[in-house]
């Protein structure tokens, strides 16, 4: 209801796109009420990772954290587009770039 409003401010005022960032988006529902969905995917062993070498988590907090979320599979199923973030920042960023030109219909800068 309040994401629909400002989703609805926005396009009044102009904005050509809007992103609407939250865990569990898919989980819960909410991309459903949206244009789109955009799932940032990454195998389950570099989630694992990543949640203990960048949020400091153990064993039991990664288990809580995945549990929290559907299978990727599912979140794929949802989705409109994917990012596929298992390389470099660099090549998750030209992914980015290139869905935002996709997404604003302009060509994609180099």
């Amino acid at each position: 209801e309040r994401t629909q409003a400002k989703l609805a401010e926005l396009a009044a005022s102009g904005h050509e796109l809007a992103l609407y960032e939250a865990a569990l988006l898919a989980e819960n529902g909410v991309h459903r009420g949206l244009q789109g969905l955009i799932v940032v995917s990454v195998d389950e062993a570099t989630q694992r990772r990543r949640l203990a070498d960048r949020d400091g988590f153990v064993a039991e907090e990664i288990e809580q954290r995945l549990r929290a979320q559907a299978p990727l599979a599912d979140k794929l199923a949802a989705a409109t587009h994917v990012i596929d973030n298992r390389g470099t920042l660099a090549e998750t960023r030209a992914q980015v770039e290139t869905l935002h030109a996709q997404l604003t219909q302009k060509a994609p800068t180099a």
